[in-house]
């Protein structure tokens, strides 16, 4: 993973990216990095029976837009007054387009190398059958994921959680992953969630103990292993009792066939976590 020091952050207005905002703010402000913030109108041909003055309607959301993402970066800012250290530098973008797409185009253009999005976690059925914003992204986001909860509060990622099923972790990952939050001096909790039929997978854990597991490394390192039927709740579980400030899961790249049939707990996890989450891919490593 990338050092972080370009964090773009799409907003609504509304009071989830508000906490989200206010995240990556604090957040940017230990990794001395700059926020990119994205609002997204709708195109022409979202406005109802593409009526004439549909092009010149677009044109006045795009310029209320504007003044409306810089009073919100105002607001935000102000809000954490006093508990940002060196401010982080904020540029404002208002694009036309389906903010999933958006998303992924502007994150391409302006370089950025980390996604903060709010997500209000599951409501309903149709978050489960259609799926979030925020959900959409996990197998399309061309960068690092990190997903706020509403309510979640930023706290220094001093204890990280890497939530593993042993199968695509590797050394090198795990020590790129550390290094980009290195500021924060992390401890890190391997954490392996095994259902209680099912035994211990075969995967060797000798090459990240032994990178990880001496006393005297500068990164104190636990193993943990538990035992619960359903992944998600034993990772909240384990979360919960550690007070971990950041969980980290590796999203696996399958096909639209094998997505049709299988469950997936790492947007199980993007759904329900009332921690902050960060998602990424085998490149993003």
């Amino acid at each position: 993973m990338n050092q972080i020091k370009s964090i773009l952050v799409p907003v609504d207005f509304s009071a989830i990216a508000r906490n989200a905002f206010r995240y990556a703010l604090q957040l940017g402000d230990h990794l001395e990095a700059s926020i990119t913030l994205l609002y997204t109108v709708p195109p022409a041909s979202a406005v109802p029976d593409h009526a004439p003055f549909a092009v010149s309607f677009v044109e006045e959301l795009q310029e209320e837009a504007a003044l409306g993402i810089r009073q919100f970066m105002n607001t935000e800012i102000k809000a954490l007054s006093g508990q940002l250290q060196r401010e982080p530098k904020v540029n404002c973008v208002v694009a036309v387009g389906d903010l999933r797409h958006t998303i992924r185009d502007k994150a391409g253009e302006m370089n950025n190398d980390l996604i903060v999005m709010g997500t209000h976690g599951q409501h309903d059925v149709w978050d489960k059958l259609l799926g979030t914003n925020t959900t959409f992204l996990l197998k399309r986001s061309p960068l690092p994921l990190l997903i706020v909860p509403n309510g979640v509060k930023f706290t220094p990622c001093k204890l990280l959680c890497y939530a593993t099923d042993l199968q695509h972790v590797d050394a090198s990952q795990v020590k790129r992953l550390l290094d980009a939050f290195s500021v924060f001096h992390p401890d890190l909790h391997f954490l392996h969630v095994l259902p209680p039929e099912k035994e211990q997978t075969a995967y060797d854990l000798g090459r990240l103990r032994e990178l990880f597991g001496n006393p005297n490394a500068a990164t104190k390192t636990t193993f943990a292993t538990v035992n619960n039927k359903e992944v998600f709740s034993g990772i909240n579980d384990y979360v919960s009792r550690n007070h971990c400030d950041l969980v980290f899961m590796h999203r696996p790249e399958y096909s639209w066939l094998e997505d049709l049939f299988r469950s997936s707990n790492t947007r199980e996890a993007a759904l329900k976590a009332n921690f902050p989450l960060l998602i990424f891919r085998q490149e993003d490593v």
